[in-house]
């Protein structure tokens, strides 16, 4: 059985992304460094309209055990405020990559696909 430090769970927050490539990316960078990757399409506009709320979504994503989420379209800025801490890079950049430790979340850039070993290295 598989150690459970092994595994990195992640997620992509927006709208209109149920046909994103992100999933096969992540978990092919993780498999690239012997880790299970799953990572997860959290596509707002298909959920319940009493479940739309990005406050709520990335509550449930911290206390369920995810290690980071990319968030975009629309909810780049409207995360920011729900974040314990932002990188000082973070506020020039249009992508942006929350990740959830604990209690505390904070945000960081990911300017390139060539960063996606950040999202998993292991801490």
């Amino acid at each position: 059985m598989e150690a459970a430090s092994n595994i990195v769970l992640a997620g992509l927050i927006g709208i209109g992304i149920a046909r994103s490539r992100t999933p096969e990316m992540h978990m092919a960078e993780a498999a690239a460094q012997s880790l299970r990757g799953v990572y997860r399409i959290i596509d707002v506009d298909t959920l319940p309209e009493n479940e739309q709320n990005l406050k709520a979504i990335v509550h449930a994503a911290e206390v369920t055990g995810f290690n980071g989420l990319n968030v975009t379209y629309p909810f780049k800025m409207e995360v920011i405020p729900l974040l314990d801490q932002l990188s000082p890079n973070a506020a020039l950049s249009a992508r942006s990559t929350p990740s959830c430790s604990g209690m505390e979340s904070a945000l960081a850039t990911t300017p390139t696909c060539g960063d996606l070993p950040r999202v998993f290295a292991r801490t």
